[in-house]
């Protein structure tokens, strides 16, 4: 039977009429509970968010305002209190700052409730503290806080240190700058004084996260405050917050931001170092000067070694003094003899000379009166206990030494050993650089400065030895060679550069 073709086509008009009536009635229903989903998602925000805000601000500063926000709610309570300027590339990473930390509360009590199926009274509090630090440049220390879950306290800091002439926030790398050694971050590393963060952050982390803006920092008239926040560096459950110095780190500070950091006082310390650090260098030209001729005739050289003993490279230094029959002095870390005992007895009974280097070579010009005690006394026992010999030699850190240090010196009978002969070994890690620095600054009567942890060192010693033997330079230790260079009393001591 033959179908009409009108028939057919009606058919399917009506057909397609109804598939989309169907496809609007199901997307209404979609958008209906999309929005009766979004609608009970605003609900709970609202509920945990603003039953009731209130807005406040006030002038601090003819600069800077703090705007308050409070917020009340069933659920929770909170107080924030944030800086503006009135500058937007100022204000508008303050504002994102704040706004973040509000938002993860509000994240945090959402997932509680999920967990734990109920609520309870949780807060919420920013506070900020203004500090005018020069004309137009203030210190901006935000703290966070915030209650969740009954007993879980959570507390955290972050600082803006901002310029309102400049019209921005003042990073790290704006204030200092490093070498490609990252010279600053060992320093800084230098100045824990808690070990157990030491060994959980390097200079490379410590870098990164610094001019990343990780790690909040201020400062006050003598120091830098770095801030590690719950939970950021050993797993630490509060604040922990490490002292740096300035005076130990002011070579890295860069011009334009001097006036902002160093007081005038801290400006005339500075200036007394100088002098020092320029009177010995004047005292070290005028001994270069001098004739050889107090050694009567003989060519004494004293090698010396810093920092070891090392489970390694002091063994290679060892045999390789052995092979010509040489005495050297080890300036030794306090810390490392009393972890390698048998390895700084073994120096010792190879005749060599002990001497002291600290404990942990940390920079004495930079710490307190007692930690120097610590560090030129408490590891005299370290190694007296580890060689069975007691030092009467000591090479400060660096080289850096102040009355303090001196003091501590001549009351603990130590003598202050220097050198004639920086090889820069540290610094170049290069074997062939080491022998050439040897091979073009050794005199007789130098104190050359080498250190037995580094391997490249180690491999530039049988050279050097054998450059100096052919040389005719006989071997003596420190103490055997300062009769023939120095007088009587506790130092510094160069050697005839």
């Amino acid at each position: 039977m033959e179908q009409n073709p009108r028939r057919t086509t009606k058919h399917k008009r009506k057909s397609i009429g109804f598939n989309i009536i169907v496809a609007v009635l199901i997307l209404s229903i979609v958008t209906i509970c999309i929005a009766l989903i979004t609608d009970l998602v605003q609900q709970n925000r609202e509920q945990t968010a603003s039953v009731s805000v209130k807005i406040d601000s006030e002038q601090v500063d003819p600069d800077v305002y703090l705007k308050s926000e409070s917020k009340e709610a069933d659920t929770f309570t909170s107080y924030m209190t944030y800086p503006y300027t009135k500058i937007e590339s100022i204000d508008i990473p303050i504002k994102q700052f704040v706004t973040e930390q509000e938002n993860k509360f509000y994240e945090e009590m959402e997932t509680v409730i999920d967990m734990l199926g109920e609520s309870f009274q949780a807060h919420f509090d920013i506070q900020t503290d203004v500090e005018k630090i020069a004309e137009q440049q203030y210190k901006l220390s935000i703290t966070t806080e915030q209650l969740v879950e009954k007993d879980n306290e959570f507390k955290q800091l972050h600082s803006f240190i901002i310029d309102i002439e400049e019209e921005k926030i003042i990073q790290w790398d704006d204030v200092f700058q490093s070498n490609e050694n990252n010279e600053l971050y060992e320093t800084i590393i230098d100045e824990f004084n808690n070990k157990k963060m030491t060994e959980s952050i390097n200079g490379e982390q410590l870098k990164e996260e610094l001019e990343n803006n990780q790690i909040p920092w201020l400062f006050d008239e003598k120091q830098i405050l770095l801030y590690f926040n719950p939970g950021q560096i050993n797993d630490n459950d509060e604040f922990l917050v490490e002292e740096i110095q300035l005076i130990s780190i002011y070579p890295f500070i860069n011009e334009s931001y001097e006036s902002m950091l160093l007081s005038e006082e801290m400006k005339r310390e500075i200036a007394k170092i100088e002098e020092e650090l320029q009177q010995e260098q004047e005292q070290n030209s005028n001994e270069s000067e001098q004739p050889a001729n107090s050694l009567g005739g003989k060519k004494y050289i004293a090698l010396t070694f810093d920092d070891g003993p090392h489970g390694v490279v002091t063994d290679r230094v060892l045999n390789t003094l052995e092979q010509y029959n040489a005495k050297a002095t080890f300036f030794m870390l306090g810390q490392n003899a009393k972890n390698m005992p048998e390895l700084a007895k073994k120096v010792a009974n190879k005749g060599h000379e002990i001497a002291n280097h600290s404990i942990s070579h940390v920079n004495l010009r930079a710490v307190s009166t007692e930690r120097v005690h610590e560090e030129m006394v408490t590891s005299l026992d370290q190694i007296e206990q580890a060689t069975g010999i007691r030092p009467s030699l000591f090479r400060p850190p660096y080289g850096n030494r102040n009355d303090i240090v001196d003091n501590k010196a001549q009351e603990t009978n130590q003598k202050i050993i220097l050198w004639s002969v920086d090889t820069r070994d540290w610094e170049s890690l290069n074997a062939n650089s080491v022998y050439e620095s040897v091979k073009t600054y050794a005199k007789p009567g130098s104190i050359i400065l080498m250190h037995d942890i580094h391997p490249t060192t180690a491999d530039a010693l049988p050279q050097i030895m054998e450059f100096l033997s052919n040389n005719d330079y006989e071997f003596v230790t420190v103490s055997e060679l300062l009769p023939y260079v120095q007088g009587s009393g506790i130092g510094p001591y160069y050697g005839i550069q």
